[in-house]
């Protein structure tokens, strides 16, 4: 029961980094509400596409690996982490808001394997000068339009990110399907449970 519970919490904290708190004052949320927790003229949130560089080449610095050559370092994401908790959270009045859920997209870019960080850079590009589907106009990058990622579907990931980039898929397009993925997978969750439910009863009858 307990790893059902874990892995139901991990998907409704995906559904709300994905798609967002409506609920601005709701704790844990994702959204930072524009001059109303930052201090003074701090640049919140920052500017995605330097700083997921610069968190990518502070990863590989941190695992001693090369960048371009060696595969980035997940397992030094929790010094990441902790390096940019430390950087960023004196920007924000309220200090213990988690890092890690309002940067969710920054760092899940900043590890993607090599492939994919060239998909997303090449997307990037594209994204500030208006050209992937369905984009009238380029607009400045911002965390945002990697929530179609699946963090832990690396092969799904480097798919969806080469249709977008070669404009066979929109940004749109692209985080609907995440989304159905999303539902599937909370549909399993919520089966599981209901099972585990009936189960837990009949054995309370024997």
């Amino acid at each position: 029961m307990k790893r059902q519970s874990e892995i139901a919490m991990y998907y409704r904290l995906e559904y709300g980094l994905q798609y967002g708190y409506r609920n601005t004052e709701v704790k844990n949320e994702v959204y930072v509400p524009s001059g109303k927790n930052i201090i003074n003229d701090s640049p919140w949130p920052p500017d995605f596409e330097p700083t997921v560089k610069e968190m990518r080449r502070k990863l590989y610095e941190f695992g001693g690996k090369r960048e371009g050559l060696d595969e980035p370092p997940r397992e030094e994401m929790r010094k990441l982490r902790q390096y940019y908790a430390v950087k960023f959270r004196s920007w924000l009045k309220d200090g213990n808001r988690d890092m890690s859920q309002l940067l969710c997209h920054y760092y899940a870019v900043a590890k993607m394997s090599n492939r994919c960080w060239e998909r997303a850079v090449s997307i990037m590009e594209k994204y500030r000068l208006g050209l992937l589907k369905d984009m009238s106009k380029g607009l400045p990058v911002k965390q945002s339009i990697f929530q179609f990622v699946d963090r832990g579907n690396e092969e799904y990931t480097y798919d969806i990110m080469c249709k977008v980039e070669r404009g066979e898929v929109s940004l749109q397009e692209a985080k609907q399907k995440y989304r159905m993925i999303l539902d599937k997978r909370k549909a399993k969750i919520n089966t599981a449970k209901r099972l585990s439910t009936i189960e837990g009863n009949r054995e309370g009858f024997d």
